[in-house]
C-alpha cells in the first residue's frame, strides 16, 4: 500500500468512527427547562407538592440574596434521555450548560440532579464557587466530596 493509499484509508476509518461518536452525541437529550422562578424539575415524580415548598423557598431566597440561583432536576434514568452512555456527572455539567444555570462566565449557580433508577446523585456548580462548596455538595450526597463539580458555564 503507497503512502498516499494508506493516509485515504486512515481518513476513512476515522471518518467513520467520528460519524458513530458524532450520533451518539446527537442522540443526548435534556428535559425542557423550568421556568426562571420555578426552581424544581421532578420528571420522576418523586418530589412531593409539600416538599415542593420549602425548595422553592430556599432556592428563591438564594437567587434574591445572593444572586445564586439553585435548580432541582430529578429523572429516572439517564438511559431516557439517550445518555445510557455518559456519566452522571457529565449529563448533570452538560444540563447545567445546556440551561443556562445563572450568569454567564461567572456563575454563582448549582443545579442538583437526581437519577432515580440509576440510584446517582449530581451537584454541577458554577463557576464562582471554585471549590468552596465541595464538601457540602459531599455531605448533601453521601457520596464524599468529590459528588459536586466545578462546571465552566459556556457564554
Amino acid at each position: 500500500m503507497n503512502l498516499i493509499t494508506q493516509r485515504c484509508w486512515w481518513v476513512s476509518v476515522l471518518l467513520v468512527v467520528a460519524s458513530f461518536v458524532g450520533s451518539e452525541a446527537a442522540q443526548v437529550r435534556y428535559p425542557a427547562r423550568v421556568g426562571q422562578r420555578e426552581f424544581v424539575l421532578d420528571e420522576a415524580g418523586v418530589i412531593s407538592e409539600t416538599d415542593r415548598g420549602p425548595i422553592r423557598a430556599v432556592a428563591a431566597a438564594s437567587l434574591d440574596r445572593q444572586s445564586a440561583p439553585i435548580v432541582v432536576v430529578t429523572i429516572n434514568s439517564l438511559a431516557d434521555y439517550g445518555a445510557a452512555g455518559l456519566t452522571t456527572q457529565a449529563y448533570a455539567e452538560g444540563l447545567f450548560n445546556e440551561w443556562g444555570v445563572g450568569a454567564a462566565g461567572d456563575s454563582r449557580g448549582l443545579l442538583m440532579l437526581v437519577v432515580v433508577k440509576d440510584r446517582h446523585v449530581w451537584i454541577a456548580t458554577g463557576r464562582a464557587w471554585g471549590h468552596t462548596i465541595d464538601s457540602q455538595c459531599g455531605q448533601v450526597t453521601s457520596g464524599g466530596p468529590s459528588s459536586c463539580s466545578l462546571t465552566t458555564h459556556r457564554s
